[in-house]
């Protein structure tokens, strides 16, 4: 098992696999992300976990074999007073739930969407956001900050790609303070059509990420 209070220093012989859950049952330990890194494997069952301030933990990129493009930690305690970045780590464009213009996602708002690539013309969309999913059993705290945004699309002579979408966060907790932390999860603007006769030419958006409004003219949907 791991007992460490610091994952890049305490893996086991062999070491753990992307997308890994690591589940320790509730109170078994403490984790701390005292440097920045990434953060490929979820953490369930733990006493606290904390992101220092001045410490980015980045979620790696998706990858549906591995399971990652998303972090989910389950403790008794979540701690965020650094920087969780899920920026541009969802779907590539072209791939994902939405289509240029369609929106997707339920209104169950327990229901998480990896944000998804914008709409491929002649050259490929903004990658959607990752997600991620904070579940406190008693107290989420969040002074911090959570990027959850899509990438801008390419602008192209021909036809401007669309933008990725927002990703989608879920932040659970009996008590949740999240009155002094920046969360932002927005959808990325199309990209500009260099060069072509219709000045207007932008691409279209991925639709939705998750639940959350449209973005930009031409670009993708904002996460929930």
């Amino acid at each position: 098992k791991y007992t460490g209070t610091d994952p890049s220093n305490s893996t086991p012989p062999g070491g753990f696999s992307d997308g890994d859950s690591l589940d320790l049952g509730f109170g078994s330990t403490n984790v701390t992300y005292s440097a920045s890194q990434e953060v490929c494997d979820n953490l369930l069952g733990y006493d606290t976990v904390t992101v220092n301030g001045g410490v980015t933990a980045t979620v790696c990129n998706l990858n549906a074999t591995s399971g990652t493009g998303f972090w989910n930690v389950s403790a008794t305690n979540i701690i965020i007073a650094g920087t969780i970045n899920a920026n541009y780590k969802g779907y590539t464009g072209g791939n994902g739930q939405g289509t240029g213009g369609v929106s997707y996602g339920t209104s169950n708002l327990f229901d998480i969407n990896i944000g998804s690539g914008g709409h491929t013309v002649y050259t490929a969309g903004g990658n959607g956001s990752g997600s991620v999913t904070l579940n406190a059993t008693n107290t989420l705290f969040i002074n911090g900050t959570l990027n959850l945004n899509g990438a801008v699309g390419v602008t192209s002579t021909q036809a401007g790609s669309g933008g990725g979408s927002g990703g989608g966060a879920l932040l659970e907790g009996s008590t949740v303070n999240i009155s002094f932390s920046t969360i932002s999860a927005n959808g990325g603007d199309g990209g500009s059509c260099g060069g072509c006769s219709n000045p207007n030419s932008e691409g279209n958006g991925a639709g939705y990420g998750g639940t959350g409004g449209t973005g930009a003219s031409g670009g993708g949907g904002g996460g929930a």
